[in-house]
């Protein structure tokens, strides 16, 4: 089993970030919003905050209470829309149930928009313009760091989601990668389909599930699902299964997640870029 170090990707990519942003005249800066007190999207935000401040950009973190309404929280996205110190507006997912997320979403200034989610910057990306959703833009430099000749290979996304199903698979192709993705349902069903493919790539949240017996020889395997179980935060990969398997396998923890972090910074610092050039 070959291991795909995330952690040290992403070190590589901030680096890189910070490197440049010691040379700008004026620092980045990005801010999020979030609403609740989950605890979870409260670690996901203090790990956002370390990165972008070791990078030398600015952070601003807006904490709203969980009974806020759809106008508190448009209100100060707007705020952010017109500072001019603020490059990158990201708001933390999940909302609680009481929002309309689209509608919030689509308040943010495309070009601010770094987390790549709004519906104008997913049109302005089919032209190369928009931002990648750092999410997707990990699971792809993950796969890239495999070093493979990945033409005409074929890749499997299983996913919760019909919409990231569709997004990864827009992104595979452009990669002249053969895409599909299901939707999961039940183990039983999958194991039936994923010895096909060459490229696994889960977002599911299910801990565990899919396991040696499950993948060919040589696969390439991007966990992006987390579950905690038993205290313990899990992928969607038996990893202990794979031990004497040979495939490529990116690890939970310290596979996509850090990656993840490390785009959004890259994203932060491409938004800044481009308003300098306008």
């Amino acid at each position: 089993m070959n291991i795909i170090e995330g952690k040290s990707i992403a070190e590589n990519i901030l680096i890189t970030v910070k490197k440049q942003t010691e040379h700008l005249s004026k620092m980045p800066g990005l801010a999020i919003l979030l609403v609740g007190d989950d605890e979870a999207s409260k670690t996901y935000v203090h790990m956002k905050k370390k990165a972008t401040q070791e990078c030398g950009i600015l952070f601003f973190d807006y904490f709203l209470p969980k009974e806020s309404t759809q106008e508190d929280v448009q209100k100060i996205i707007n705020y952010l829309n017109t500072d001019d110190d603020i490059d990158g507006i990201l708001v933390q997912l999940p909302l609680p149930s009481h929002l309309d997320k689209r509608e919030i979403l689509e308040t943010i200034l495309p070009s601010k928009d770094v987390d790549g989610l709004t519906t104008v910057n997913q049109e302005l990306l089919q032209k190369g313009e928009g931002f990648l959703c750092p999410f997707p833009k990990a699971i792809l430099t993950l796969l890239r760091s495999c070093e493979e000749n990945n033409d005409a290979k074929k890749a499997l996304v299983i996913t919760n989601s019909d919409e990231f199903g569709m997004y990864m698979k827009v992104l595979l192709e452009k990669e002249k990668v053969i895409a599909e993705y299901s939707l999961f349902e039940n183990k039983e069903k999958l194991e039936t389909i994923t010895p096909l493919y060459d490229i696994i790539i889960t977002a599911v949240g299910v801990a565990s599930f899919l396991t040696a017996d499950m993948v060919k020889e040589n696969a390439i395997i991007i966990d992006g699902g987390i579950e905690k179980k038993e205290g313990k935060i899990q992928g969607d990969v038996d990893q202990e299964s794979f031990s004497k398997k040979d495939v490529y396998l990116s690890p939970v923890p310290g596979g996509v997640g850090p990656v993840t972090v490390a785009c959004l910074v890259e994203n932060v610092l491409l938004a800044y870029k481009r308003k300098t050039l306008l």
